[in-house]
């Protein structure tokens, strides 16, 4: 699959969105300093998936299900705080996991800045439930866009939930709820 047919769908008439030409802006200097559309798809992924496992984890600690023995507050905001003051060396585990982690696949992100990477973004070779075994390419593009779609959603949900904590009644939906 070509990089640039991730951001073309139904919605835009299969064809790639860029009103404004912002894929290309790579090509604008010589300088280097605007990333490459890989470099860029490769963020969007990778935040994507993070704001996934923020709004799960959001709605499990504001539902109060905590670890047995681990009493915490049900306010998402202030949790993980909590969990560092009360558990350094889980927060230790924490950070030396993601260090590991950046270090491994960090450098070809680097590489993509400059469209110079050799895998595709969002690529990690990491597919422990075998979700992707077995499945056509048509079936695998279809559920990257449904990651990519997803991962949107739940970057604007916690961009909603930090609203509603910060400047309370922002969101008429969360008022009251304890976001």
């Amino acid at each position: 699959m070509r990089m640039v047919e991730l951001g073309a769908g139904v919605e835009t008439g299969n064809e790639p969105w860029d009103p404004m030409g912002f894929s290309q802006m790579y090509k604008v200097n010589s300088l280097g300093i605007n990333p490459h559309p890989q470099w860029l798809q490769e963020s969007e992924i990778k935040h994507g998936r993070t704001a996934m496992l923020a709004f799960v984890g959001t709605l499990v600690i504001h539902a109060g299900i905590h670890i047995p023995g681990l009493d915490y507050t049900t306010d998402w905001y202030n949790s993980f705080p909590e969990f560092a003051a009360k558990n350094p060396l889980g927060l230790a585990q924490v950070m030396a996991g993601l260090t590991i982690w950046e270090g491994h696949y960090g450098t070809e992100a680097g590489l993509m800045w400059t469209g110079e990477g050799t895998r595709n973004p969002g690529e990690l070779g990491f597919d422990p439930l075998n979700l992707m075994k077995g499945k056509s390419e048509a079936d695998v593009n279809t559920m990257k866009l449904k990651e990519i779609k997803n991962g949107r959603l739940a970057m604007i949900a916690m961009a909603g939930f930090a609203s509603e904590h910060f400047i309370p009644g922002s969101v008429p939906l969360l008022s009251g709820q304890g976001f």
